[in-house]
């Protein structure tokens, strides 16, 4: 009797060991993630470097699309910093959740907030006091959805680097995810609004949706097949 109770005690005491130990590696583990965002967001912000605008040859390319939102679109492969994820902030869970590159199907980004901002310096060093100039610039703060192979989607806060490398080997382009970005300073009458990605389209995931001058294609091709079908009815009528 007393080697079962010992027993039962010692299984006890391992099992709260072991969910204690679980617990301890959750902070962990959600500070790294977090650092690794960090990280992500400061790679956004910085200009590329020669290895990363090189195409060609890179493991994690993947065939897509990105729409931007002057409504340009770039097809080819897809690529962002070799070996990483993409960190997002879920804004429903409120914690970063990590998403592997090669699980993405669609990055979907809008405009969670659009201000117009004036734009100002110090009168001079150590002033608290604004100077105005006769310029404005357009202020954007991005919201992010990420949607994986299996149907997931995680909505909230992301950035990191990207490119796409066209399909006719013309100039990569980046086309960064931000959290916010600005629009360039000018006077009122020529303010212009951010250029961002609005939608990015991994094609190597089955059903996805084809870049929209294809979509289009299709559709012209479709209407004229079925035009061609009423032309030849109403020619056998005649006939």
């Amino acid at each position: 009797m007393k080697q079962i109770l010992f027993c039962c005690m010692l299984s006890a005491l391992l099992f709260g060991w072991m969910c204690a130990a679980e617990e301890a590696a959750k902070p962990g583990d959600a500070a790294e993630t977090e650092k690794e965002a960090q990280a992500q967001e400061k790679a956004a912000e910085e200009p590329d470097s020669p290895l990363q605008a090189m195409a060609g040859g890179r493991h994690d390319e993947r065939p897509g699309w990105a729409q931007l939102s002057d409504m340009s679109v770039l097809v080819g492969s897809v690529y962002t910093s070799v070996g990483k994820a993409i960190v997002i902030f879920d804004q429903d869970a409120r914690k970063y959740e990590r998403v592997a590159w090669e699980d993405i199907a669609t990055i979907e980004i809008s405009v969670a907030e659009n201000t117009l901002e004036h734009d100002w310096r110090w009168k001079e060093g150590g002033s608290n006091q604004k100077i105005y100039t006769n310029l404005y610039y357009i202020w954007h703060k991005y919201r992010t959805a990420v949607t994986t192979k299996d149907g997931k989607t995680i909505t909230g806060d992301a950035a990191a680097p990207l490119w796409v490398a066209p399909k006719d080997e013309g100039q990569i382009r980046r086309v960064t995810l931000h959290k916010r970005s600005k629009g360039g300073k000018a006077k009122r009458g020529d303010i212009k609004e951010p250029v961002y990605a609005q939608r990015i389209v991994f094609t190597d995931v089955e059903g996805a949706d084809p870049p929209p001058e294809v979509e289009q294609a299709t559709d012209d091709a479709a209407e004229g097949d079925q035009e061609k079908t009423e032309d030849a009815g109403e020619k056998k009528e005649d006939d």
